[in-house]
Formats: C-alpha cells, sequence, structure tokens
C-alpha cells in the first residue's frame, strides 16, 4: 500500500507544478528513481493503481463526452422553446436544473448529467413539441 500511496502522492504533485517546469523536471527525477527502486511486488501494486486512475479517466471522459453531444444536439433548438416551460411541464425540475445537466456543472461536487431515463423523456419531449409544430404548420397551410 505504501508504494501506490507514495505514487499518487507524486503523481498529483507533477499535476499541482503546473506551470513550472523546472518543479516538474525535479518530480520526474523522483518519479524515476522511485519507480526504479521499486520490488516486484511494489509494482504490481503501483500498476493496479494507474490502472484504476485510468478506468476514472475513462469514466470521465465519456460522461464530458455524453455531456457535449447533448449540448452540441440541443443549441439549435434551445432558443427556439423555453427551457423553463420544458423543465416544468416534462420534468417536474427548473430550468437551472436543465441547464446544470446540459452544461455538466458540478453539483455536490460531481458532474450534473441526464440519466437515462431523463435522456427518454427529452426525447420524448422533443418528440411531442416537434409534432405540435407540425400540427400548428399544417393548420396554416393555405
Amino acid at each position: 500500500m505504501e508504494a501506490k500511496t507514495k505514487f499518487l502522492e507524486l503523481k498529483q504533485a507533477w499535476i499541482d507544478a503546473k506551470g513550472n517546469p523546472d518543479l516538474r523536471a525535479k518530480i520526474d527525477s523522483e518519479m524515476d528513481a522511485f519507480i526504479g527502486s521499486l520490488t516486484d511486488e511494489q509494482r504490481k501494486e503501483v500498476i493496479q493503481a494507474t490502472d484504476m486512475e485510468f478506468g476514472h479517466l475513462r469514466t470521465e471522459v465519456i460522461d464530458i463526452n455524453d455531456t457535449l453531444n447533448v449540448r452540441d444536439l440541443l443549441t439549435d433548438i434551445l432558443p427556439m422553446v423555453s427551457v423553463s416551460h420544458l423543465s416544468k411541464k416534462y420534468f417536474d425540475k427548473s430550468a437551472s436544473w436543465f441547464y446544470q445537466r446540459m452544461n455538466g456543472n458540478l453539483v455536490h461536487g460531481k458532474p450534473a448529467k441526464f440519466t437515462p431515463d431523463e435522456l427518454i423523456t427529452l426525447r420524448r419531449a422533443l418528440d411531442e413539441l416537434s409534432e405540435k409544430f407540425s400540427q400548428t404548420s399544417r393548420q396554416l397551410a393555405v
């Protein structure tokens, strides 16, 4: 457990040294020396820790991508509809709740996003609005 902790501390120190190339070079040297001093068992422990870190990063990237996709899809539509009405009628929530999810804002320390059920509700809401626009358009036909 000690090797994993030391590795994570050095990794965080390297991240925190952003913008300071001299400090990063020093931490790189410390990391090289640390890795060189590990036993086979400790190396496995560090590899396991990095695998976990990459797993978390993959999950974060997927979440960010999902948020960006929803936001991109709604970009052209939102100026035409009342987000307040959409949020209240279909989700019984506020417009700020909707925007938090659409933009991936941090809520209680975690990025907010639509759940799969909420995405289904949003799709149904957009389908319903689309049908209402179509009905109104047909009624205006001359």
